[in-house]
């Protein structure tokens, strides 16, 4: 299989379409967000950033992609090929207990 530029010299024309490509994050905590102390003049020009102090968080991601293809003969326009949809999901949980135990469980290697 050659690609080409143009669809003039092309024998199949592929068409690609995407049905969803989209994430969802949600977070849980209990504790202090990052915050910003305001900057103190002769000392800091800029504030200085406070960590968030987590007693528990849970940040769960999910993610998904939805993908098809179409072939067609580039002359005739006739279709030659056609795939069903192909589906992809993903989740990443982190969590954070006490402000140092932190792990993540995930769908991927």
């Amino acid at each position: 299989m050659i690609l080409v530029d143009d669809k003039a010299s092309a024998d199949m024309v592929i068409e690609v379409r995407m049905g969803a490509l989209s994430t969802d994050e949600r977070t849980m905590y209990l504790g202090t967000p990052q915050l910003q102390l305001p900057a103190v003049p002769g000392v800091a020009t800029t504030g200085i950033p406070l960590p968030s102090l987590n007693i528990f968080k849970r940040t769960e991601i999910k993610a998904v992609a939805k993908f098809a293809a179409t072939g067609y003969d580039a002359k005739t326009g006739e279709m030659v090929v056609a795939t069903e949809p192909q589906l992809g999901y993903s989740e990443k949980v982190d969590w954070v207990i006490l402000f140092l135990l932190s792990w993540t469980n995930s769908d991927h290697l």
